[in-house]
């Protein structure tokens, strides 16, 4: 359990037992700490602050993690010869 638990009315998903802190998000994503928080800030993934440390749902981790997934697909062969 969480030190902070009493805060889970602050935060819009609640403090769920799989969300993340901010090392844990690094970890799994491969990124270091600092660029989890500029993508907290970018709006690319939810996340609150609770102290110095950032609590992140785990959900837009996924997110994140499919709509990465999706940027290395191959283009459509009619999108490499397209004229503009």
């Amino acid at each position: 359990m969480f030190p902070w638990e009493h805060l889970v009315r602050m935060r819009p998903w609640g403090l769920g037992d799989d969300d993340l802190t901010s090392g844990e998000a690094a970890e799994q994503l491969g990124y270091t700490v600092q660029h989890v928080r500029r993508l907290i800030r970018e709006g690319k993934l939810a996340g609150v602050k609770l102290g110095r440390d950032w609590i992140i749902s785990t959900d837009s981790v996924h997110r994140y993690q499919a709509d990465q997934n999706n940027l290395d697909l191959p283009l459509e062969p009619w999108s490499l010869h397209a004229k503009y």
